[in-house]
C-alpha cells in the first residue's frame, strides 16, 4: 500500500501550485493536495504519487499538463441553477435595468461566467434572459462560460445535469427547460446550450490571450460573475484574477462575487453596492475616487431602497420552491467552523487509507465506476472500512443504482454502528427510496449520537413538511437555523455536499414561511 505523501514535498509542491495555477495549498489544505496529486498520477499513468509530483516540478509545464493538474486539483464549488441571491439581483434589478437602457438603443448584452464549473451558471443566465426578453431574437446577447478545469468544461458543454443541481430551484425550471435522458438526469434544451460558449482560462494568469475574453469596449461585458474563486488564489493571484476581470468589463459594469469575498482590498476600483443579502460592485473610472453614476434605471447606486432590492425574490423567479434534501455527489469541503461535536465519530477519522484517498479523488470528479474499480468488491473482505463503505454507498447512490447503495450502507453501519454521518447517508438512500418511515428512523439515530447534525436536522422538517404535519416540519427547521447561525454564511455545512452556510439558512427560511394553502 502506498504511503503518504511527506511533507517536505508537499510543501515545496504547494508553492510549485501557487507559482503555476495561482492556487492557494496552505498546510491546513495539504491531505487535500495529496488526493489531487494521487489522482493526477493516475491521470499521467503513474503509479507512484510522489514521482508525479517530482516529475512535473522538473518539467516546463505545458497546457496539457496543466490542464490535467488544474483538473485534479480544483474540485469545484457545487452550484445550483438560478441560485439565491445573486439571481434575485440579477433578475429584478441588474438586467431589467439593462434592457431597459438598451432598448431602444444597441440591443446588446454581454455576460460572463468567471469560473464557471459546470455549467449551472451561465445557463441559469441564458435561462433567466429568455424569460425577461421575448424578443430575445432580435438582440445580440453574449453569454461566456469560462474555467481552468476541462473536466468541468466537458460536463458544461454536455449539458447534462443530475437532481443536485436543480435543488432549490423553482418546479417550472426542469419542466420547460430539461428533457429528462435517464435517472435523474435531466439535458438542457438546444436554445439555451447554443446561447452559451465556454473557454479554457485560467483568471489568475499574467497576460490573457486576446481571444480569452472581450476587452474591448465594443464588446465588454457588463455583468461578471466570479463567485467562489477567488478565495482560492494567492492573495497576489487573486488581485491580479480582479485586474483581469476589471479590463473586460464595461464602464459601469457589475460585479458578482461570493459573499466570503466581498469587503476586501481587492476591489477598490468599484463601487460597493450593498443589498439585503449580497455586496454587489460598479466599475468606476480609471481614478479609484471616481462617484458612480447612477443606475440606468434611474436609482442612485450607492444604495438601494426595498424596491430596487426585495429581500424575498419574485414569485414568478422562484415560485414553488420547496426544500431539497441533499444528494450524494461530494463537492469541495472547507474545514468545518468551530461547533463542536459530541462525539468524535462525527468527524472523519484520520488518517484514512491510501485506497479511500484514491477512490475518493476519482469520486469528486464524478467518475464513478473508475472510484468503484479502487475498492474490493466483495463485501466480505476483511479490509473493509466504514469510510470505504460509506463512498461505495455513495458511488452506487450517484449512479442510480438505490438497492445497492443500501446495501452498502448496511455495510457501513455493521462496521461502525455508532457514526451519525453513515446513518445520515443511511437516511438519504432510504428517502430516495421514498422509504419515509424508515428515513426518519435514520435520521433520528444520527441526532442521538450527534444532536448538532444540521442536516439530519433539516431532512427531517423536510420529510414532516412533506406529510403536511407542519408544527413538527417547523420544529425540526428552527433547530436547525439556530445551529446554522453559528457558521459564517460561506462556510460549508458538514455532511451537506459543498452547500453553504447562507444558502441553507435561505432554505430553511423559505421553508419556515411557508404557507400550504397557496
Amino acid at each position: 500500500m502506498a504511503q503518504p505523501l511527506q511533507d517536505p514535498l508537499l510543501e515545496h509542491f504547494s508553492k510549485f501550485v501557487a507559482s503555476q495555477l495561482g492556487l492557494s495549498f496552505p498546510k491546513s489544505r495539504w491531505r487535500e493536495l495529496e488526493r489531487g496529486i494521487r489522482s493526477a498520477a493516475l491521470a499521467f499513468g503513474m503509479k507512484s504519487a510522489e514521482t508525479c509530483a517530482e516529475w512535473l516540478m522538473a518539467i516546463p509545464l505545458q497546457r496539457e499538463q496543466i490542464e490535467v493538474l488544474a483538473g485534479n486539483l480544483t474540485i469545484g464549488e457545487s452550484h445550483s441553477f438560478l441560485e439565491k441571491p445573486a439571481f434575485a439581483a440579477l433578475g429584478e434589478k441588474i438586467l431589467p435595468d439593462l434592457i431597459r437602457s438598451r432598448q431602444s438603443a444597441d440591443r446588446r448584452l454581454s455576460i460572463w461566467s468567471a469560473g464557471c464549473g459546470a455549467g449551472e451558471e451561465p445557463y441559469s443566465i441564458a435561462i433567466l434572459l429568455k424569460r425577461l426578453l421575448p424578443d430575445i431574437a432580435r438582440w445580440r446577447v453574449t453569454i461566456r462560460g469560462a474555467d481552468i478545469n476541462p473536466d468541468f468544461l466537458k460536463k458544461a458543454s454536455e449539458g447534462i445535469y443530475s437532481d443536485w443541481s436543480f435543488r432549490d430551484t423553482p418546479l417550472w425550471l426542469k419542466e420547460e427547460y430539461f428533457r429528462r435522458v435517464g435517472d435523474r438526469r435531466y439535458e438542457i434544451a438546444p436554445a439555451v446550450r447554443k446561447m452559451v460558449q465556454f473557454s479554457n482560462l485560467n483568471l489568475a494568469q499574467e497576460h490573457l490571450a486576446p481571444d480569452s475574453f472581450p476587452s474591448s469596449d465594443g464588446d465588454a461585458m457588463d455583468v461578471v460573475l466570479c463567485r467562489n474563486v477567488l478565495k482560492y488564489f494567492t492573495p497576489e493571484r487573486a488581485a491580479r484574477a480582479v485586474r483581469n476581470l476589471r479590463a473586460s468589463m464595461a464602464r459601469q459594469g457589475w460585479l458578482i462575487v461570493s459573499a466570503s469575498e466581498a469587503g476586501s482590498d481587492l476591489f477598490s476600483g468599484f463601487a460597493a453596492v450593498q443589498t439585503d443579502d449580497l455586496t454587489l460592485y460598479r466599475k468606476m473610472g480609471s481614478d479609484p475616487l471616481e462617484q458612480p453614476r447612477a443606475v440606468p434605471g434611474g436609482e442612485a447606486m450607492e444604495t438601494m431602497d426595498d424596491e430596487g432590492f426585495r429581500a424575498e425574490p419574485s414569485a414568478d423567479l422562484f415560485a414553488d420552491r420547496l426544500p431539497t434534501p441533499f444528494p450524494f455527489s461530494r463537492a469541495k469541503r472547507e474545514p468545518p467552523p468551530p461547533v463542536a461535536p459530541a462525539r468524535a465519530e462525527f468527524e472523519r477519522r484520520e488518517p484514512v487509507s491510501v485506497r479511500y484517498s484514491e477512490a475518493l479523488a476519482f469520486f469528486d470528479q464524478g467518475l464513478y465506476p473508475e472510484a468503484a474499480a479502487i475498492l474490493p468488491e466483495d463485501p466480505a473482505d476483511p479490509t473493509w472500512t466504514s469510510e470505504e463503505a460509506g463512498l461505495r454507498a455513495r458511488i452506487h447512490a450517484n449512479l442510480g443504482d438505490l438497492e445497492d447503495a443500501l446495501q452498502w450502507s448496511d455495510k457501513s453501519l455493521e462496521l461502525d454502528k455508532l457514526n451519525a454521518a453513515l446513518h445520515h447517508l443511511h437516511g438519504m438512500i432510504l428517502q430516495e427510496r421514498e422509504l419515509s418511515e424508515e428515513a426518519a428512523i435514520s435520521f433520528r439515530r444520527a441526532l442521538y449520537l450527534e444532536p448538532n447534525l444540521i442536516m439530519a436536522l433539516f431532512a427531517l422538517g423536510s420529510l414532516e413538511l412533506r406529510r403536511k404535519r407542519l408544527n413538527f416540519a417547523q420544529r425540526h427547521f428552527a433547530s436547525a437555523l439556530a445551529l446554522a447561525t453559528r457558521y459564517q454564511d460561506s462556510d460549508i455545512i458538514p455532511y451537506s455536499d459543498g452547500l453553504t452556510a447562507g444558502g441553507l439558512k435561505s432554505m430553511i427560511q423559505s421553508a419556515l414561511s411557508f404557507d400550504p394553502s397557496r
